[in-house]
């Protein structure tokens, strides 16, 4: 509305003008757009804390880095995490003494990396590792290998997104247990980065990895954000995480949901 309120006022100025014989001409030389600057940075760091007290007794903490280095032909990408939640229970069988047991309920951390050569514009060459520790769900290490074939399908300020496809080696470690699995597999991802307003963002990566051997081999990530500007630099963050894998020894869900709030600081472009 502000920006129409100025413009109309000048289109008709402008007719009036030409249809008294005037001619309107520019008085400066168009200029070219500034060339892009490389490297270019952006990422988020961010921490999130929860507690409880009275009937129950919780404290939940979580911090995550996220992080890209985007060149002239090339690209790196990292991002770590931290989970980690707690709950005291009260064991006590004696009268009279109150004293409770802490119980870590949720515990697991975990990075990656990524690296993109661009052959052109749209197409490059991807080489990416990550690693996985889920006590909690006795897992030990969890860790991926892989390269392969990206297509930046579109890349401007209000929309950034990439699909991939490419092979990756999986290991997965769990403790006492003999179901351990290690697999060659295909990979299926997506990477999108969407500017929704002027101060919020959705991010998301999803990754499929069906193993090449047999269908029971099967791991799978969606990691969803969602980043509000508070002022400056700082920022509010939701952050939905689901991770599967079908390999799990019994007793434990293949599924883990992740809802993580946190408040940080953001940088870059």
């Amino acid at each position: 509305m502000i920006l129409s309120a100025h413009l109309i006022p000048a289109l008709l100025s402008a007719a009036a003008a030409t249809a008294e014989g005037t001619a309107i001409t520019s008085s400066a030389p168009t200029q070219d757009a500034p060339p892009v600057e490389y490297p270019q940075w952006s990422g988020a760091l961010t921490a999130g804390a929860l507690m409880t007290d009275g009937n129950s007794e919780n404290f939940s903490a979580n911090a995550a880095f996220n992080a890209q280095r985007r060149g002239e032909n090339d690209r790196w990408t990292y991002d770590a995490f931290w989970n980690w939640a707690q709950q005291n229970t009260d064991s006590s069988t004696t009268p009279g003494d109150d004293r409770d047991d802490p119980d870590v309920t949720t515990l697991n951390y975990g990075g990656g990396v990524k690296y993109d050569y661009f052959q052109t514009k749209k197409l490059y060459y991807y080489g990416n590792g990550s690693g996985k520790v889920d006590p909690i769900a006795d897992l030990d290490l969890r860790y991926i290998l892989g390269a392969g074939l990206g297509y930046q399908v579109r890349e401007d300020e209000k929309l950034k997104w990439g699909t991939e496809l490419g092979l990756s080696y999986l290991d997965e470690n769990y403790q006492g247990s003999t179901d351990d699995s290690e697999f060659v597999a295909l990979r299926l991802a997506s990477n999108l980065a969407w500017v929704l307003s002027s101060r919020t963002t959705f991010e998301q990566v999803a990754e499929a990895y069906p193993g090449l051997e047999t269908t029971d081999d099967f791991v799978a990530k969606l990691d969803n954000r969602l980043k509000m500007i508070l002022t400056g630099k700082w920022i509010a963050q939701i952050q939905y995480v689901l991770d599967f894998t079908n390999s799990t020894p019994p007793g434990i869900e293949e599924a883990d949901h992740r809802v993580v709030l946190g408040i940080g600081w953001s940088f870059g472009a």
